[in-house]
């Protein structure tokens, strides 16, 4: 193998003269450069173009050559060397200062090695400066020599050996490339690998594998660059408690306990837990299976007994682990529930709906022997109503049929206990219906609900004579006060600044509502101020006869003067103004 020198002369003086580097002996290669104004100047490729040099600033800014570089800037120096025919052996700086002549050894580290590329830094002096690279020309058939560095750990120790695991090697010695190497890290007692740093390579603590006693963790690693490992050590507190998992037979479930959203898998049907680690037990019958309990040393858990059973029958429990135990879950064969079929008859005139539970069926559906269902007879809204209901032999009629407001009719609780026909009877009603329709201003509309015998009216819905419509105003944050209440045109006046009124049916009806702004009615004593009709009409009550009434603009300036207490402002602005009546003066927003 033959040494190749190459120095790189990097300046700081004045002017810039480059002498070319593929002009001389490859075996002796001299770069000299000369630079002025604080130029730098190299030359980016030499040695058969085989090695290639780039400068960078501390922001990763490509420095060409002849740009200008302060005094103080901090360098990196990359040196790539192609194809494998060279390597970096050393890097040296030297200058003169104060006539005295001074030098720096860098030491080339696994570190440096990305690849085949190296990488130094350097800040520029305000002195003359030579960088010298050592490189050496070796057999591309040879594998490189690749830089292991080993970076000491606090509170534990890493080792690097051969493929053999026995065959030690120092840090700072080279290896062949493709090398396969043995690191070992061994924590001090009372600690753990928790990172383990190998080259680019970084393991977390979820992935490595330490070993059970002793905590040591070993990585087998291929050498493909030069590489730096290290680690982390953390302190550890063994403090954990063995769980013994007795599976059941596979025919009937499975039994699974996780921790942390991982399932946790028994060695030797042992698990070992830290102590105070949450844990759940999932217990999975197979088919014709059900969970019977779930046993945690001699204490069975069952069905709303710390044990819950969802819909298809799996079963999980949480569990603090505080000590050593014995899992367990027992599978009971499921007893076979007889199924029944439910017929549904169409109807004329009407509809029939029936529930188990939330689960609306249809016709031919098949229910569990001894389930509950509720029937619901529906007649058509022109007018119809509910005469009978048959539910298997059974009829039911007459006061058994209980209506609601929208005549509906709800038989609830019917036990089937065999093949069952639901049909039901539906005729016009005798009683006369009537349309009640209403409509609100919408700034109140979403304020007041409207009921008849406790369910929703919707407006315009058929309804029998005779029934109460209850009409609500809620005010709420809402700045809208009921003033009125409205039927077919004509203020109630009974209903005056009540917030529920009630209508009995008797005929088909439209109901409205009068509003005012109520954050605007203030009252002193018995004289009151307040805005109608959406701001149009400013009302004043409580004042004698012909008494004056001055409304001004927030500056004092009169707008308008009225003896009317009902005075049309519709023509002025939106906006604020001092109301005068009487000895009050009131703030009004319109």
């Amino acid at each position: 193998m033959r040494q190749l020198q190459f120095w790189i002369a990097i300046l700081l003086v004045g002017g810039s003269t480059l002498l070319a580097a593929n002009d001389v002996d490859v075996s002796h290669l001299e770069l000299s450069m000369t630079t002025a104004g604080n130029t730098l100047s190299f030359q980016k490729n030499y040695a058969d173009n085989n090695i290639e040099i780039n400068v960078f600033d501390a922001n990763n800014n490509l420095i060409e050559s002849g740009d200008q570089v302060s005094e103080g800037t901090a360098l990196n120096l990359m040196v790539t060397v192609k194809s494998g025919k060279y390597q970096l052996k050393s890097f040296q700086v030297s200058w003169v200062e104060d006539g005295t002549p001074k030098s720096e050894e860098l030491t080339i580290t696994a570190a440096d090695d990305l690849y085949g590329s190296y990488l130094k830094h350097w800040t520029m002096k305000p002195y003359d400066t030579t960088i010298t690279l050592d490189f050496e020309e070796s057999n591309p058939d040879t594998p490189r020599d690749l830089i292991l560095t080993i970076e000491p750990s606090a509170n534990g120790l890493i080792e690097l050996f051969d493929y053999d695991g026995v065959t030690p090697i120092a840090s700072g010695s080279s290896v062949k490339d493709g090398s396969v190497i043995t690191v070992k890290a061994t924590p001090d007692k009372g600690y753990k690998v928790s990172l383990l740093r190998i080259g680019d390579d970084f393991y977390s603590k979820d992935a490595l594998r330490p070993d059970a006693e002793t905590g040591v963790v070993t990585k087998f690693k291929t050498v493909k660059a030069s590489m730096v490992i290290s680690a982390l050590f953390e302190e550890y507190k063994p403090n954990n408690v063995d769980i013994t998992v007795i599976s059941p037979d596979i025919a009937t479930g499975m039994l699974i306990i996780s921790s942390d959203g991982e399932n946790l898998t028994p060695t030797n049907g042992v698990l070992s837990i830290e102590k105070g680690k949450q844990i759940t037990i999932m217990a999975i019958p197979m088919d014709q299976y059900a969970v019977t309990h779930i046993k945690v040393g001699s204490t069975e858990y069952t069905e709303g007994h710390g044990l819950t059973i969802g819909d298809e029958g799996i079963a999980t429990m949480q569990l603090e682990v505080t000590e050593s135990t014995t899992i367990s879950v027992l599978f009971d064969k499921k007893q076979q529930v007889e199924k029944v079929p439910i017929t549904i008859a169409p109807c004329d005139n009407g509809s029939l709906e029936v529930l188990q539970g939330e689960r609306l069926l249809s016709s031919g559906d098949q229910v569990d022997k001894g389930s509950r269902i509720t029937v619901k007879a529906i007649p058509n809204e022109d007018g119809y109503e509910t005469i009978s209901v048959t539910i298997g032999d059974k009829v039911y009629e007459g006061d058994a049929l209980v209506p609601n407001a929208f005549g509906i009719v709800a038989i609830e609780d019917i036990i089937i206990t065999e093949p069952t026909t639901i049909s039901a009877l539906f005729r016009r009603s005798a009683v006369d219906t009537y349309k009640v329709t209403y409509t609100f201003p919408s700034e109140v509309a979403d304020h007041i609900t409207v009921k008849a015998n406790g369910e929703p009216y919707l407006s315009g819905t058929d309804i029998a004579a005779g029934t109460d419509i209850v009409f609500t105003y809620t005010q709420g944050d809402s700045k809208w006060c009921v003033d009125s209440w409205i039927v077919d045109g004509n203020a109630v006046a009974e209903t005056k600044d009540k917030a529920l009124f009630i209508l009995t049916v008797e005929k088909d009806t439209e109901v409205g509502v009068a509003i005012y702004n109520g954050t605007q009615s203030i009252t002193q004593e018995s004289i009151s101020i307040r805005l109608i009709d959406h701001g149009a009409t400013l009302v004043v009550n409580g004042l004698a006869m012909d008494t004056p009434i001055w409304i001004c603009d927030t500056i004092g300036r009169t707008l308008l003067v009225s003896k009317s207490h009902c005075i049309d402002i519709s023509i002025i602005p939106r906006g604020v103004y001092i109301v005068r009546a009487g000895d009050i003066a009131v703030k009004v927003v319109k």
